[in-house]
């Protein structure tokens, strides 16, 4: 299986699942599959395409931690010749195979757009016998005119629920996927709530000041500026956080798809410079990929890909509370296998109010 590959900035930016700190939820995996739980203990196992040179079908089961929260299941397609030639409304076989053998045809949805990679419409009614046949089988197709677009494995598949049931505490319990118990549904014990932020007011970005000598002549500054050679692209710009503070954000990068910048949190003068602390990325705690920040709304995102069709990175977003950026938001993909970002499982969530 693919690991997730570097960022292609340079070799001090790349990084590993195992390098990122700060809150996050569990991750483990199986064979071919993994899975992965968040602060609320929302949990997803996610069981991977079978051929890593043309990805997809994928496996998506989440569910949530309370007691009467069903599993959801979602297939992805990902992207091959076959997979990019259908259309919304085709109709795709899935079959399982094994001792509980399981088909049933399904509907293609796909958005406007010829980036949108195809999904299953997963039919209503089908979660519990999809279920029992994925634990006793060990292959999953999908198929389209009789032509197999791919085939997911199911080897793992079993552990990564049992994993999702004990990380949940539902083991022993009647609502269990795989360590189903006599134990009743009220014996799970209720989710953790998601911590809250408190955002910062929103304040006037007008007469924002030019970068001051105290900035441009930090040395991580003057590093950053060398990696251009256009004047128009080294430059720090600043966004208002108060009254007396203010974001620089710094451009110190770049590659094919991947744009690193510095962040430093200074008063217009430069003076009283500290750094935000970004603790998902605790070997670049300054630095963000693909980053903006919107002041309306006082949230900071990033989206660094693993590789430029997007499909294996981190995405995360931070909250202004009026003394430091705290993670609202962090999703994660290590396996380069054409899993869409809005299938990476969650690590961590938070709320945020003004």
């Amino acid at each position: 299986m693919q690991r997730l590959v570097a960022f292609g900035i340079a070799a001090a930016l790349s990084w590993t699942a195992a390098s990122l700190a700060g809150p996050s939820g569990p991750t483990a995996a199986f064979k071919a599959w993994s899975a992965a739980c968040d602060n609320t203990r929302s949990c997803t196992a996610i069981g991977f395409t079978e051929n890593a040179a043309e990805p997809g079908p994928h496996l998506f089961i989440t569910r949530g931690a309370g007691a009467g929260d069903a599993p959801k299941v979602e297939i992805g397609l990902g992207y091959n010749d076959g997979v990019d030639a259908l259309k919304a409304g085709d109709r795709v076989e899935i079959a399982i195979d094994g001792p509980a053998p399981l088909r049933f045809t399904a509907d293609i949805r796909r958005g406007p757009e010829s980036y949108d990679w195809p999904e299953v419409v997963f039919p209503a009614g089908r979660t519990d016998a999809f279920l029992a046949a994925l634990l006793q089988g060990r292959r999953m197709t999908v198929s389209h005119a009789g032509q197999i677009l791919g085939a997911t494995s199911l080897e793992g598949a079993s552990a990564s629920l049992r994993w999702v049931d004990d990380q949940q505490k539902r083991a022993g319990t009647v609502t269990a996927l795989v360590a189903r118990g006599p134990r009743p549904a009220s014996s799970v014990p209720a989710a953790p709530e998601q911590p809250v932020v408190r955002l910062a007011p929103a304040v006037s970005q007008s007469d924002l000041p030019s970068p001051p000598a105290a900035l441009l002549g930090r040395a991580d500054v003057r590093e950053c500026a060398s990696n251009y050679e256009e004047e128009e692209m080294r430059g720090p710009r600043a966004s208002r956080l108060s009254a007396t503070e203010y974001l620089w954000h710094v451009p110190c990068g770049a590659g094919a798809y991947n744009f690193n910048a510095l962040f430093i949190i200074a008063r217009a003068d430069g003076s009283g410079a500290r750094s935000p602390g970004f603790d998902a990325m605790p070997e670049e705690p300054d630095h963000l990929i693909n980053a903006s920040y919107d002041p309306k709304t006082r949230i900071l995102e990033s989206f660094a890909k693993g590789r430029g069709v997007g499909d294996c990175g981190l995405e995360a977003r931070w909250a202004w509370d009026g003394r430091a950026f705290q993670l609202i938001h962090m999703r994660r993909m290590d396996e380069c296998l054409g899993v869409t970002s809005e299938h990476w499982p969650v690590l961590w969530r938070a709320r945020t109010r003004n």
